[in-house]
Order: C-alpha cells, then structure tokens, then sequence
C-alpha cells in the first residue's frame, strides 16, 4: 500500500475531530461518512474502506505498546470467521493507505479515561480507470475523425474547403494511441503539479518545459512530441468519468479550430502513437470549498527518437581523424608531441573525487546490464525481442544474465597504469605504446593466474558542467550499444560470462584549446579477468586483513579467524566460496556492514 496525502488528511481529521469531540464513530460529528470525508480532499476514490482502533488507559500506557495493541486487535477482527464488513488490511483491491494516531479523554460507561484512538484509511484510486477510459474516447475519435467530428455537428464539408491539410487524417483516420507508463508518470506528476498550485499550462511550477520533463522520464526525445493539459472544475459529488466525454470533446473541437488557424494536431496527429495520460484532483483553488479542481495531461510521442546526445556533450570517444586521437606509431612515440592537448599525467588523491563518483556508477551500472541486460537494453531504447533475434548465440545471457564483477585492487592499478599512460603520451587504445595489452599488463602485475584478461575503454568531452550520474551513462551506454551490436567482433566485456573480476580508473583534464575552453574530457578504462580476488591469492594477507576489519567494526572472528587459518593450512591453494557453503549458512551477524572485498574473504 502506497501512502497518499490526500487520503492522510481525511485519517488526521476525522481522527482529532474524535479526539476534540469525545466520540468513536466512522461518522464525524458533522454527520459525514467515509466516502464524502474522503472526496472533500481532492481524492476521487473507486472504493474506500476504513478501520478505527483505541486503546484506553488510566495513568499511562506506552505509545508504542498502544500502537501494537490498536493493530492486533484490528487484524484479529479481520480474521473472525463471523465478521460482516469488508476486510480491509486483507483486502487485495486497495492501493493507498493512510495512518492517523491521536490521544484525548473519553467517556467510557461512566468513566472518563486517557486513550490513543487511531483511523486508518484504505482506498483505490478512480483515476488509473479514468485515465484509460479517456484514451478509449481520443482512439475512438482518431478510428474515424470525420464521423465523430459530423455527430458533434461539424460541417466537414467546408472544414475541407478551408484546411484541406485535415483531408488525410478525415478520410483515413489516425492509428490507435498507446499507454506508455513512463509517459503516464510524466503526465501524472504534471497533473498533480497543476492542481496542487492552482495553475494550467505546459510549463511546470518551476519553469521546467514539458520536452525537458519528457526527456527525463524517457531518457531521451521523441522526433515528434505534444502535450494538451485541460482543467475543469467539479462539485464533490459529482461522478467525473460522466465528464470525460465532455472534456474529450471540447479538446477534439479546439485542437480542430487551432488546426484551421494554421496550428499543428497533437491528439489527431497521426505520427503520435505513444500516450501518457494523467489525471490529478485537489480541492479548488476558489471560496467554493465543495468543488473539485480536476486536471488533466496528455503527452504524446512518436515511435522513434532523436539520435542526439545530451546537451552537455561534444562529443563521446574520439571521432575519427580528430586530434584526440592520434595515430599510435609504437615506443618511438614522442612523449607529449608539439601541440599535443595531453596534460601532464594524472596524479592521486583519487578517493573521494568526482571521477571516482563516475566510476562508481560506472560499476553500478555495469552490475545491472550484467544482472538483467534485456531490461538495461530495453531502458536505452532497443527491442529486446529483437535482440534475441539478431543475437541467438547470446541468448542463455540475454535471458538469465551474469554474475557481477567483483573489484579487484590489481586489476584497478592495471587500469590506472594505463589512463595514466593515455592522458600522459596522448593517445586512445588498449594497447599501450610499449606494445602490451591488458593480459600481459596484468601478468607484469603479479597476477599471472589470472586469465581472458581484457580491457575496454571509452571518453567524453563536455561543454559544461555535467552530473557524475550523467557522464557514467553516456560512457556506459557506448560500450554497452557496441556490445549487443552483431556486427561487434571484439570481445565482450560487460557480457562477459566468464570474467568475474574487474578495476575501473576515470581520469579528466580541463580543455582549453581553441573552441573547447571551459570544458572537460574524461577518460574510462576498466580492466576485467577471471580468477580468484587478489586476497585470495595471499592466504595469510586475507587472513589478517579479514580479521582487521571484523575487530574494526566490532563483530565476532573467532570462527572467522579458524576458517580463515585453515584456508591458510592449504598452502596458499585458492579456494572459492562455494567450499565454505557450511560456513555461509552461519548467523547473518557476519554479513551486516562487511564491504565487498570483506564480504569476499568471508
């Protein structure tokens, strides 16, 4: 159950009008029920319910031991075999909630006692029906414009003769809208934002303009987009679903008016094809407190959308031919070439930086493509029912996924190493000038067991100030469309199913070449392998690390600290966690506040 604010001020009212008045009733001392508490607040419900508790005491009684009191008694009324009313903490058809606690003096028999009383308001919300019934209305009137537009007494006859552009869509209709939910919370919060501040129009509260809120719920912009927003207002008692196609009809004759006067269609318009539909209450806005302010959104888009990058962007990895990426001629290559755009080599403190926040959710989302890639594919846009088409050999992990990357300290510094050596000698490529790649990198590591070392690599340039958040996901999203292309002939390596380990290093430098002044390049380099972690290499470094952090934060090791010396009496052999499945099965006292790589150990 979702709390809801509207019905919160229906519980809290009829809870202190007990508290103030002396009685217990589901009716308040104006004579009120449920349902018109309820509609007084904006809230247009499709069912209601309501459970009241108290919990009397003499001198005093423990809040909280109240609370659990007032509960137990209502669950326990809900499970009686016998009872009449509706249930409701049971019932399946409620969607929203609201808890209102009180306390005062009441008269019990013949007694006045202390008592905390309490409402608890459940219900479901008309406005999803309402939502869907208005798209049944628009797709009936774009099924056949010129009937519906001839029944509500317009001439088309001469419409024709004076905007012969409406010809087509008159004589051929316009395909049915879709609900898209992401388009529908668009819509509903621009709703909700209307009738909470008492206003019409496309722009929000705040001034943000409705491309710019689509944009950010649909992570990127339709070619062709519309949005109509309608307010009407109501008496409390009147059922909204018999206004809808009054309110269809008014939006239908105005959009054809404005179309005559040289406008553009938006719910007629044939390329839309997507639909968001919100509808929001709130009390109105005027004197008159017994009408209702209903507002409505439509936001339409078309199917396809705008191969664009974020506003921020220049431009993300280095285009062909441009002096960010100069050919790489080997060890001959002269350290910072005349004219070369490379700063000096980056340098730590690292920890705690805004680079370090982008490779933070670079790994984020890189553990969510690898966990559920079709729903990450599906978010940026692509056709996941198209992907297992055109890629069968991937579909065991399109469909099932694989495990997360775990970070690796060697496999960072591998990474690093070489961002330093890019940012230093000016060049983009996975192969350092010295010839090696990101195995023999590793190797030259001290970590020679691992194997399918790998590395991948990606950059931007921006104009401005750009968020951690925003600059992970342009990176991210690069490699990752690379990856699930077909045509793709490198290995992959946020589908990899067999790496397991990984180190992510972001580098930046200021711009201030000619044309890129106040910009920012950023560079990603993330290293993968497969093997055991860098602690497990090292039986008596894990050891004293894993009992260093438990004594740290203050948690039992004696029996850590056996398993771990008995991993150690193996003679350094690295084992896996799935030898310790015993161990795992322990309290999960051991397991709260570990990080990964403690977690790993254990």
């Amino acid at each position: 159950l979702s709390e809801n604010e509207q019905l919160a001020a229906a519980a809290s009212g009829h809870t202190n009008d007990m508290v103030e008045n002396a009685f217990y009733s589901h009716t308040s001392s104006s004579g009120a029920d449920l349902a018109e508490r309820i509609l007084m607040t904006g809230y247009i419900p499709a069912s209601e319910a309501e459970t009241l508790g108290l919990a009397a005491f003499t001198n005093y009684l423990d809040p909280a031991y109240a609370v659990s009191i007032i509960f137990e008694n209502m669950f326990r009324d809900e499970l009686n075999p016998n009872r009449k009313e509706e249930r409701a903490i049971l019932s399946p058809s409620f969607e929203d909630l609201a808890v209102s606690i009180g306390a005062g003096v009441f008269e019990l028999g013949y007694n006045y006692q202390n008592a905390y009383v309490a409402t608890c308001v459940f219900a479901r919300s008309k406005t999803g029906s309402l939502e869907n019934q208005l798209l049944d209305l628009v797709n009936n009137v774009r099924k056949d414009p010129r009937a519906w537009l001839e029944d509500n007494g317009v001439d088309t006859k001469k419409l024709l003769e004076e905007t012969p552009s409406l010809d087509a869509l008159l004589s051929e209709g316009a395909p049915p809208l879709t609900m898209d939910e992401a388009l529908k919370t668009a819509a509903r919060l621009h709703s909700s934002d209307m009738a909470e501040n008492n206003f019409l129009g496309n722009d929000s509260s705040d001034g943000t303009g409705y491309k710019t809120r689509l944009r950010l719920h649909l992570g990127r912009l339709p070619v062709e987009t519309g949005e109509t927003v309608y307010g009407i207002e109501q008496s409390f008692s009147d059922d909204p679903a018999k206004l809808l196609p009054v309110i269809v009809r008014q939006l239908i004759l105005d959009e054809v008016n404005d179309i005559a006067a040289g406008g553009s269609a938006i719910l007629l318009n044939r390329v839309l094809r997507m639909a968001g539909i919100g509808i929001a209450s709130a009390i109105s806005g005027t004197s008159d407190i017994s009408l209702r302010s209903l507002k409505i959104t439509c936001d339409l888009t078309s199917l396809d959308y705008l191969d664009v990058s974020p506003s921020f962007l220049l431009w993300s990895n280095p285009p062909p031919g441009s002096p960010w990426q100069p050919p790489v001629t080997g060890p001959e290559f002269d350290p910072l070439p005349p004219g070369s755009p490379w700063s000096p080599p980056i340098e730590p403190p690292y920890e705690g930086s805004f680079e370090e926040q982008i490779g933070i959710e670079l790994k984020r989302l890189i553990d969510l493509a690898r966990e559920n890639p079709l729903d990450m594919a599906e978010e940026m846009g692509l056709d996941p029912d198209e992907l297992l088409l055109i890629l069968p050999e991937m579909t065991p992990i399109l469909l099932d996924g694989v495990s997360g990357l775990i970070e690796d300290t060697t496999l960072f510094d591998t990474a690093y190493s070489q961002a330093r050596d890019i940012m230093k000698y000016g060049y983009f490529s996975t192969e350092s000038l010295d010839g090696l790649g990101a195995s023999d990198r590793i190797s030259d590591a001290g970590r020679g067991e691992l194997t399918n070392g790998i590395e991948t690599i990606g950059s931007v340039a921006t104009t401005a100030a750009a968020e951690a958040g925003s600059l992970a996901r342009v990176l991210f999203e690069a490699r990752f469309k690379d990856e699930l292309n077909p045509g793709y002939e490198g290995v992959r390596v946020i589908l990899g199913a067999d790496l397991n380990l990984s180190g992510v290093m972001v580098a930046s430098k200021a711009l201030d070449e000619e044309g890129l002044a106040g910009g920012k390049y950023y560079l990603w380099v993330m290293d993968a392998a497969t093997g055991g972690t860098d602690l497990a290499s090292n039986a008596n470094q894990g050891m004293s690390i894993a009992v260093e952090s438990l004594t740290s934060s203050g948690l039992r090791r004696s029996w850590m600290a056996r398993l771990l010396l008995r991993w150690g009496d193996d003679g350094g052999e690295e084992r896996s966690l799935a030898d310790f499945r015993d161990v795992k099965k322990r309290p999960s006292r051991v397991e709260n506040g570990l990080d990964n790589r403690q977690r790993l150990v254990y």
